[in-house]
């Protein structure tokens, strides 16, 4: 980090400060002089002088580069940085009698321990999130992970760190969210998580300008109900593409398998879809339209096409109910063609067969 001088700062800051023989600690700029700052130091109370150049402003930049494993296995340090964050949040007057304190000696000891078990609570949610994915479903280890989370010492505090996660990131590990970010990163491996499925449909609603990002549920879609049909929906995106191609494959020039296409007819009846879904896979939909028409060349099995025919409208259909009302053009399908256009000219499509996974 640069060295900071005085006018880095302004009186009642909050502070990574270090005294000699310290590791930087949190607290409180509570007097500027020419060359050094008076800081009070969280939980301890000390107060001292410290000079410009070993002070830091309390920030996600200083965070990542002070809150270390190593430090937060000292209980003190832990216990200043769960009342500077109590502080910051406005949840304690910082100017009153009890001024360090957490609301009850209870708290002050469940936010500490919280902090202590930190690490522990992160990798029991990577083994729930690793055990149970689309592929794989190991049933033993998620139920000891949640075992192992029953024994654990929650808090408001170690919750709202992890769930509201902003994080100082470097350059170099950031890039820009459009179509070669989307084609590198929105692999098979990774919409395999559930968190990644919600975070790539509500990065694209706001994308799209359906969601106020200023708005105070910015991060939020329409609903919570939206949010799971649109989660759910990219979750069984291979199998509505699967069950898309039973039916052109069924159903050709040559061959007219309709016991297989009204079974896949009968599947897709059970898919939980989405907008988001179907405009990610225009030439699905359109084969389905096509069926809308279809005939058969052989009197014999005028009445299984004509079931084919009657399936492939009710689907269409059921289609349309995902996209809202009023449109903008006169019909459904010029609707769909056109909000087809609006998220190919943000997005790469991106076919599971055109994947390739990077090896681990």
């Amino acid at each position: 980090m640069e060295n900071s001088t005085a006018d880095s700062f302004r009186e009642s800051d909050f502070v990574f400060a270090q005294a000699p023989g310290y590791v930087p600690w949190p607290g409180i700029l509570t007097r500027k002089d020419l060359r050094a700052g008076m800081v009070e130091f969280m939980c301890t109370n000390n107060r001292r002088s410290i000079p410009y150049h070993k002070i830091w402003m309390y920030d996600d930049r200083s965070k990542e580069q002070f809150i270390t494993s190593q430090n937060m296995e000292y209980e003190e340090f832990r216990e200043a940085i769960c009342i500077a964050e109590k502080l910051r949040s406005g949840n304690v007057d910082v100017n009153s009698g009890a001024g360090w304190q957490l609301a009850s000696p209870k708290e002050v000891r469940m936010e500490r321990e919280s902090l202590g078990i930190e690490v522990k609570f992160i990798h029991e949610i990577n083994i729930l999130r690793h055990s149970l994915t689309l592929r794989k479903q190991d049933y033993p280890s998620a139920l000891w992970a949640f075992h192992q989370l029953e024994d654990l010492v929650l808090s408001e505090l170690l919750l709202v760190l992890l769930v509201n996660n902003r994080r100082s990131i470097p350059y170099h590990k950031i890039w820009m969210y459009d179509d070669r970010s989307k084609e590198q990163f929105i692999t098979s491996q990774n919409m395999e998580y559930e968190e990644f499925r919600e975070a790539i449909c509500i990065a694209e609603k706001l994308r799209s300008g359906n969601v106020d990002v200023n708005s105070g549920a910015g991060w939020q879609l329409a609903s919570p109900k939206e949010v799971r049909m649109e989660r759910e929906s990219l979750g069984i995106e291979v199998k509505f593409i699967h069950e898309i191609n039973i039916l052109r494959h069924s159903l050709t020039l040559r061959k007219q398998d309709y016991p297989s296409a009204l079974w896949a007819f009968h599947q897709l009846e059970d898919l939980v879809l989405s907008e988001l879904l179907l405009v990610r896979n225009f030439g699905d939909v359109e084969a389905v339209r096509h069926l809308c028409r279809f005939a058969s060349a052989q009197p014999q099995d005028q009445k299984e096409a004509d079931k084919v025919k009657n399936l492939a409208n009710q689907l269409m259909d059921r289609f349309a109910l995902h996209f809202k009302l009023p449109f903008t053009s006169p019909d459904f399908w010029s609707e769909y063609c056109l909000r087809c256009k609006i998220y190919q000219s943000y997005t790469v499509e991106i076919k599971p067969s055109d994947i390739a996974i990077e090896p681990k």
